[in-house]
């Protein structure tokens, strides 16, 4: 089992999933309530790590927010980066070399991302 395989698996019994994988095109996605979801793919040379969340593209607020918690922010070890898709969706994700993947650094990183994702929908 590649090391990418075991720090997928831990990552799941972190968030009480047994025997977390990807499919056969290296894709897992999974929903954590209602309208967040968790993706992981594992790429030939990464492995992309993102959370989305659907939001209302026209709240400037929200907006800002997001653009402003990852503009030249370094997450630790990891890069971060903000994007909304066409379907409304507000995605935080990094990309972690895949020769760098373990649980630790997945925990890390999903963590760092769920945050800047409620900072940035948070209202003051």
């Amino acid at each position: 089992m590649s090391w990418v395989k075991e720090a997928l698996q831990a990552l799941g019994r972190q968030l009480g999933i047994e025997n977390l994988r990807t499919d056969e095109k290296g894709l897992c996605l999974l929903q954590e309530g209602s309208d967040t979801f968790i993706g992981i793919e594992d790429r030939e040379d990464t492995v992309l790590l993102y959370i989305s969340r659907e939001t209302n593209f026209l709240d400037k607020e929200v907006m800002e927010k997001a653009l402003q918690s990852t503009f030249y922010r370094s997450l630790g070890s990891n890069e971060a980066g903000v994007c909304l898709t066409r379907d409304s969706r507000l995605t935080f994700f990094s990309h972690i070399p895949r020769s760098s993947v373990t649980f630790p650094r997945l925990s890390e990183t999903l963590g760092l991302l769920r945050k800047l994702l409620l900072t940035s929908i948070e209202r003051r």
